[in-house]
């Protein structure tokens, strides 16, 4: 019965695996409700077909999830069990969904004009239940890059919204 989001899902890659990881502890995929959204019309297409060969059942929308979102309810954004997503790295450029923005996603503060990151993460987060968890995979520019960036990282922390982070090797 849980719903998961993937905000920029690509080929839905993520939705499969999570459709997939039920299926590997014998349990029913069915029960699981899959949300993605991507802003490549491509990638966006291959998530489609990828839904189909799968049986996923995923409600995959085209547009762009910072700037329009698709998953709304009541005005609000849709609240999701599990938000996972490997955004496109060091976006530029969304400040501008940002300072429009009517779903009050970015209340830790607006990125930088050269990096999206905590942009995305400040979207994800509001996407989440209250009991929610959130996967997300960045470069790790974003844990050490200052100014704006540092300043809705250290309120997200004092937040205590982060349970641990995972430092992978270079190139893995």
């Amino acid at each position: 019965g849980m719903k998961v989001y993937d905000p920029c899902c690509g080929s839905g890659g993520m939705l499969i695996g999570s459709q997939n990881y039920l299926q590997s502890k014998g349990k029913n995929s069915k029960n699981l409700f899959l949300y993605g959204q991507d802003n490549s019309p491509n990638n966006w297409t291959i998530a489609i077909l990828n839904d189909l060969f799968h049986d996923m059942d995923a409600d995959i929308q085209f547009g762009n999830s910072l700037g329009t979102p698709k998953q709304i309810e009541d005005e609000s954004m849709m609240k999701f069990d599990i938000t996972l997503s490997n955004p496109v790295w060091n976006q530029k450029d969304l400040k501008k969904y940002q300072e429009t923005d009517s779903l009050n996603r970015f209340g830790y503060g607006f990125t930088p004009k050269s990096k999206g990151d905590w942009c995305w993460i400040q979207h994800m987060l509001a996407s989440l239940k209250e009991t929610g968890r959130m996967g997300i995979v960045l470069d790790q520019g974003a844990l050490f890059r200052g100014g704006a960036e540092k300043k809705i990282r250290k309120a997200i922390l004092v937040d205590d919204l982060v349970e641990c982070v995972i430092a992978l090797p270079e190139k893995l």
